[in-house]
């Protein structure tokens, strides 16, 4: 699915975004900018909360809508409701 779906300019640009450069974080950032729904990524590394809020920053890249939740947050639970 890599070699058909990935662009190297996004790639490149993702990597300087501090995505890993590993062929699963890069097939996941492929699935996530080409699915028509937000994803929901579960993230006990803290890597995709930097890569996105590094993407954040790049105004061509930038997503509205971007919420991020901890498991110490009380609303977590209608949060998350919400975005299903």
């Amino acid at each position: 699915m890599k070699e058909i779906l990935e662009d190297p300019v996004q790639t490149k640009t993702w990597t300087a975004a501090s995505l890993p450069n590993d062929n699963l974080s890069i097939e996941n950032a492929i699935i996530m900018f080409k699915s028509r729904r937000w994803p929901l990524m579960i993230d006990p590394q803290s890597q995709a909360n930097k890569f996105i809020k590094n993407l954040a920053k790049d105004p061509e890249e930038s997503q509205a809508g971007i919420e991020a939740s901890k498991m110490s947050d009380p609303t977590l639970l209608r949060n998350l409701e919400l975005a299903i």
